[in-house]
């Protein structure tokens, strides 16, 4: 029986150091990162706008990427920050706090990988279509991204139902409302994977196996290195 508890005990210490660790990681590389991510999605977004977002469609989705994954960072990476370094959630001190941060951190997420998508569809037709010019066109563009907004805000709406303030043990936290539990399972393990993974990456292969094959064929591609990707 002592020989249970001493193990028991020596792997709750093992643990605690190693949460420790993380903790010291979590506090010392997260300012670092969020610095250099606000820093340079500055003058990635300043650069663009320069380049006249307004005529350029590869620069306007750049554009809303690079704006998209700062929001990430601050909606993310702070809230982790502050809950490692302080112990508080941010979540929890407001009920509609709580339900807009769950709402944004995924909405975020799948935007910007969707935004990709967009980025990958409109170097396909750069090198495929003759009438890109007038296939692909700003107002498009902005059409484009703004069905990708209104589906993905639509998919994640449901986070300002089925989250919010709960209480247990006479202590109020953020979390998934009573009754919703086994729709949240289901969504992150499945429709979240789906919307910010599977179908990103099946588009990325799908156009990106064709950029990469004009790209062998350009004219513009030095003959040596056309030789070694042909061999590839």
């Amino acid at each position: 029986m002592d020989k249970n508890n001493s193990t028991v005990q020596i792997a709750f210490i093992c643990e605690n150091d190693l949460c420790k660790a993380a903790n010291y990681v979590w506090m010392i590389i997260s300012p670092v990162l969020l610095v250099f991510g606000l820093f340079g999605g500055f003058l990635i977004a300043t650069s663009l706008i320069r380049i006249r977002i307004h005529t350029s469609p590869l620069s306007l989705f750049l554009f809303i990427l690079t704006i998209t994954d700062v929001s990430i960072l601050c909606v993310g990476l702070v809230r982790l920050w502050i809950l490692e370094t302080w112990e508080l959630d941010i979540r929890d001190l407001s009920n509609a706090g709580c339900k807009l941060l769950h709402f944004l951190v995924y909405f975020s997420m799948q935007f910007s990988s969707w935004i990709l998508v967009c980025v990958t569809i409109e170097r396909f037709l750069k090198c495929r279509c003759i009438v890109y010019s007038s296939m692909v066109t700003i107002r498009r563009c902005k059409l484009a991204i703004g069905v990708v907004f209104l589906v993905l805000g639509s998919l994640n709406s449901h986070y300002f139902w089925t989250h919010g303030f709960i209480t247990t043990q006479n202590k109020t936290t953020c979390g998934v409302q009573p009754g919703y539990e086994t729709f949240d399972e289901w969504y992150n393990y499945q429709s979240r994977f789906i919307y910010s993974v599977c179908c990103p990456i099946l588009h990325y292969d799908d156009f990106g196996f064709f950029d990469f094959a004009d790209f062998k064929r350009s004219s513009h591609v030095p003959a040596g290195i056309r030789s070694y990707l042909t061999n590839v």
